[in-house]
């Protein structure tokens, strides 16, 4: 039988829970949905994120976005410097913060990608291009010029109800959704959240304090609040899950459901 662990390729990390951006699609558009908090992944969390994989044999890449500007994270480089010794990672940015040192900073580490999310217009990817000549950034950057694409196309959606945007497909509590089968959410506490949708931590699993510290990636693929997710998914779609049910995330568009 197939490892759980072999099905997952991408483990999201969120370290931080401020960002510099009230962007339109973004719960954080509005405090009184999502506000900013001065809270940070630790150094031992980061620590216990990379244990927690090691001991799963993971093999896939990790990301470092989640629901905020990872560059405000203050332990983010000691923070790579632990993950990019074992892992493949990734980290998307919206660059207003990046610089000509934190570039050079960036650049001591064995990153694979960092993406770069621009929303405002040109003049942000003529800043960019002169940060990345002037610190010499030798790793991989991808720009993502967002601001020359059309809202319909961007791929967003409303976050299991928290933002104002839906999607194209609407609400559909008769189509199951396969992310969580191919991606696992961790928070800057070190706690798993049931999927990147889960703003406000609202599923049994994001509530209930299942943790790197004390479990491995392995592990709570096949603890009990997951098994009974993927039953739940399997049996009924997202009818009865809670924050599925008000998500209009199309969900299938990779993955499967075990």
């Amino acid at each position: 039988m197939k490892n759980r662990v072999d099905n997952i390729d991408s483990v999201e990390l969120n370290v931080t829970e401020l960002c510099n951006r009230k962007c339109w699609f973004c719960p954080r558009s509005d405090p009184k949905v999502y506000r900013n908090q001065d809270k940070h992944m630790s150094i031992e969390t980061f620590q216990h994120v990379s244990d927690a994989l090691l001991k799963s044999n993971y093999k896939g890449r990790i990301h470092i976005s989640g629901f905020s500007e990872p560059i405000y994270c203050k332990y983010l480089f000691e923070g790579l410097e632990i993950l990019t010794k074992n892992f493949n990672v990734n980290m998307i940015t919206n660059g207003d913060r990046l610089t000509v040192d934190i570039l050079k900073k960036l650049d001591t580490f064995n990153l694979n990608r960092i993406k770069i999310d621009l929303y405002d217009g040109e003049h942000q990817l003529e800043k960019i291009n002169k940060l990345l000549k002037d610190s010499n950034y030798s790793n991989y950057v991808f720009i993502n010029k967002v601001y020359e694409k059309e809202n319909d196309k961007l791929g967003f959606y409303n976050r299991a109800g928290t933002s104002k945007f839906e999607s194209n497909l609407g609400k559909n509590i008769d189509r199951s959704c396969f992310v969580p089968f191919y991606k696992v959410m961790i928070d800057w506490t070190g706690n798993y959240l049931l999927c990147m949708s889960d703003w406000h931590r609202q599923s049994d699993i994001s509530k209930s304090g299942y943790n790197v510290k004390n479990l491995t990636l392995e592990e709570y693929l096949n603890s009990d609040l997951f098994n009974q997710f993927r039953k739940s998914m399997k049996e009924s779609k997202r009818k009865n899950l809670t924050p599925c049910k008000s998500c209009d995330i199309d969900g299938q568009l990779a993955g499967n459901l075990w």
